[in-house]
Formats: structure tokens, C-alpha cells, sequence
């Protein structure tokens, strides 16, 4: 939807603010099981209590992405068609995926893409506990700092499209590849520098220093 020299910000400002979403809920969540188990609920039953919450807002997201979305800027794809503003649907080619599949490029992306947010995942998945159990926090405080690795995709992500659409100009596919590596190799060492932290303060100043490479890195791939 958006021209080479600016793909890159674009995507990775939408794409920021929604795994945003990420951060928020490392926050939220250990606060919405504090104020389960205040009311009475077994730490066993709250955790269940809580997800509750979660559920809801995706079940009702549902809804509003059906109704209240279409398929792109101009309207859904089968108004078009009737319309005759698109072509209609051809047959249905047969071998694409194996012929993807066959293409080196393809298993390079699938290793590029797990190595950024792949790894933001997991990390999202296990900030809190690591904090919970390496430095004795209680599970508010734990999701607290959590909460901040996800955070940076406010502006972290938005970075990093800038950044590879000034690669773009300066260079073509060749600057993007290239600002792809160097963020990639940054990220890795500031995941190790973060892993080896003895302290609180340290480790949370190198979790998000790691954090601004994770998601710089996601989106310099676009």
C-alpha cells in the first residue's frame, strides 16, 4: 500500500503501535490477577480469573474487525469485483507453495523473521518470570519492568523503519540487506550483554537498550 521510499515507516509505525499491545498487557495483566486475588480468589483460581479479561476484549475485537473493517482502502474485494473495478478471480494455481517453498530466499526470511520476532515473542512470554525468579520480584513488580521491553515499539519500531528507508535511498535492496545484519548482529550482542546482568538496575537499562535492537531489527526487514 505505500511507495518504496517510505514502506518501511509506514509499516513499522502500525506494526509498533499494535505489538505495543504487548507491553501494555505485561503491565496489565499481574494487576488484574492482584486485584482478583484481593477479592478473595485463590492465587490458583486467579491467574483462571483473570484470562477472563483477555478473552473478552479478543472475542469482541472479533466482532469489530468483521463489521467494522474492509478488505482494503477502497472497499472489499467482492463489492470491486462486482463492480468491475477488479479482475475476477482466477483458477487457482497449483505447486505455488512448493515452488516457494523450493526458493533459498523464502528459508532466509524464515530464519531472519525468527531471529527478530520470534525472539520479541519469547522474551514477551518470559520477562516477568525471569524477573520473578532471578531477582525475587513480586509478579506486579516483575510485569512492571516486563512491560517496558514491549513498550519501545512506540517509538523503537518506528525507528527502524526510518532507518531502512534511508538505507533504501542511499543504497536500494542492498542498504536494506545490509542495515538488516548490522542490527541483527547488535541484537544479538546486547541479548548476551542482558543474560549476564547481576543486578536489577543493569539488567533492566540492558533489557531495554536489547529491546531497541529487537524492534529496530523487526522492522529494517520490510
Amino acid at each position: 500500500m505505500f511507495a518504496p521510499n517510505c514502506v518501511g515507516t509506514a509499516n513499522a509505525t502500525t506494526a509498533g503501535w499494535g505489538n505495543l499491545g504487548g507491553g501494555v498487557t505485561q503491565i496489565v495483566m499481574p494487576l488484574i490477577f492482584a486485584a482478583c486475588v484481593s477479592l478473595g480468589a485463590h492465587p490458583f483460581v486467579g491467574w483462571r480469573l483473570a484470562m477472563v479479561v483477555p478473552g473478552v476484549v479478543l472475542f469482541a475485537t472479533a466482532f469489530a474487525y468483521y463489521f467494522l473493517t474492509q478488505d482494503v482502502p477502497e472497499g472489499n474485494y467482492k463489492d470491486l469485483r462486482a463492480a468491475g473495478a477488479l479482475p475476477p478471480v482466477l483458477a487457482k494455481e497449483h505447486g505455488s507453495f512448493l515452488a516457494a517453498a523450493r526458493d533459498y530466499r523464502v528459508w532466509a526470511l524464515f530464519v531472519v523473521y525468527a531471529a527478530c520476532f520470534g525472539i520479541e515473542l519469547t522474551i514477551n512470554n518470559v520477562a516477568a518470570l525471569y524477573y520473578h525468579d532471578r531477582f525475587l520480584l513480586d509478579v506486579k513488580t516483575a510485569g512492571l519492568i516486563a512491560g517496558l521491553f514491549g513498550l519501545m515499539n512506540i517509538f523503537a519500531r518506528t525507528l527502524g523503519g526510518l532507518v531502512s528507508d534511508r538505507c533504501a535511498v542511499l543504497a536500494g535492496l542492498k542498504g536494506r540487506v545490509w542495515c538488516l545484519g548490522i542490527v541483527l548482529f547488535l541484537e544479538g550482542i546486547a541479548l548476551m550483554v542482558f543474560a549476564r546482568m547481576p543486578t536489577l538496575g543493569a539488567a533492566v537499562i540492558s533489557m531495554i537498550i536489547f529491546s531497541l535492537f529487537v524492534q529496530k531489527f523487526v522492522c529494517a526487514n520490510v
